[in-house]
């Protein structure tokens, strides 16, 4: 394909452009989903309305009330205005290295897999959580949170690990003390303390899990760009 631009012309290798697309099909598939979402809840440019929030959002007591379909629509949408937009940048940046490093189907996978493994762990951890007192607060089972971050955060750890040696170590350990600092970092004055809690180990637990991922990958190099 060749374009003209003044007196300068350009050609552009659309099969190219077709095998990059392909190969980074989950992530595309990720960011327009999100994007029609956004625009259809309107959090593109503003923050999710509390109906919303209640509708797609999960919480430790909706995994014990068997609403188990919020471990999946809660990936799907928003806090909304800048978590939006950096919920785009993640999945465009981590997911797709990613993807693009190791294969489509491993970091879809990984995505899913790590999203509803920390869900799922920390909703068994509550009451366990809640006898620690961490924070000194009692964590609140009904607060429900959303956003596609334990999967990204996962897609991270795997993204950092395919960097060449030492560097895959150095960002690992730079990851993982930026995610333990976190916790001790007072929420925001509209955040729930639970929700901030939760958020956090969900990141310290899906970062790890996906840099060690990494190693599994390498048993089958041939299976990499599946």
């Amino acid at each position: 394909m060749t374009f003209s631009v003044g007196s300068r012309k350009w050609h552009v290798d659309s099969m190219a452009i077709v095998r990059a697309a392909n190969r980074l099909r989950f992530t595309l598939a990720m960011l327009l989903l999100l994007c029609i979402i956004a625009v259809w809840s309107e959090t593109h440019s503003a923050r999710l309305t509390p109906a919303l929030l209640v509708r797609f959002g999960f919480s430790v007591a909706d995994f014990w009330s068997w609403r188990w379909e919020r471990l999946l629509t809660s990936a799907l949408i928003t806090h909304g205005a800048r978590a939006f937009w950096g919920a785009l940048l993640m999945i465009g940046v981590a997911v797709g290295r990613a993807e693009w490093q190791t294969g489509t189907r491993r970091t879809f996978f990984l995505f899913w897999g790590a999203h509803l493994f920390t869900l799922l762990l920390l909703a068994l951890a509550a009451a366990p959580l809640n006898q620690l007192n961490i924070g000194g607060f009692a964590l609140d089972a009904t607060v429900r949170d959303v956003g596609p971050s334990a999967g990204y955060m996962a897609c991270l750890g795997l993204a950092i690990a395919t960097f060449p040696h030492p560097w895959h170590r150095i960002g690992a350990l730079c990851v993982l003390v930026a995610l333990i600092v976190m916790l001790f970092v007072s929420p925001q004055a509209n955040l729930d303390p639970t929700v901030k809690l939760f958020a956090d180990l969900a990141h310290l637990i899906a970062f790890p899990l996906g840099w060690a991922s990494y190693f599994l990958i390498r048993l089958h190099p041939d299976r990499t760009h599946l």
